[in-house]
């Protein structure tokens, strides 16, 4: 607090200090909190663009057949329901199927089809990029 005058004012230079520094932690944090890519899946190698971070929903396919749907384990069903019903309020909301490298590639097909039933317009698939 500084004194003018016997006028008692706060001093606001620690607050905002400590206002920017939650703002930057934030900043920093926020991208992680957003990704959707914790199904245990290892997606093959490719030569391949990196994506810019956008709003999707994340189908993976693991090796052993089983369904992520944004990190939880799902029923196709349950894929097939949420996507339709996502894809009649948005049908260029992206979808983002990520198969694993040793999953059969018919499976990873047919959910890809399954996909592309429900209206889906914009697929992608996911891939990790070479390292050179």
């Amino acid at each position: 607090m500084s004194n003018n005058g016997g006028n008692l004012k706060p001093d606001t230079l620690p607050m905002s200090g400590v206002a920017l520094l939650i703002v930057l932690i934030m900043m920093l944090i926020a991208p992680d909190l957003m990704r959707k890519d914790k199904a245990p899946v290892k997606v093959p190698l490719a030569h391949t663009a990196e994506m810019e971070t956008e709003d999707a929903h994340v189908v993976a396919v693991t090796s052993d057949n089983r369904v992520y749907f944004d990190d939880s384990l799902s029923s196709i069903q349950h894929v097939k329901d949420a996507l339709s019903k996502k894809m009649s309020e948005d049908p260029y909301y992206l979808v983002i199927v990520r198969g694993d490298q040793f999953a059969k590639e018919q499976w990873v097909m047919d959910v890809v089809d399954i996909i592309k039933k429900t209206g889906a317009q914009r697929i992608a698939i996911a891939t990790r990029q070479y390292r050179q």
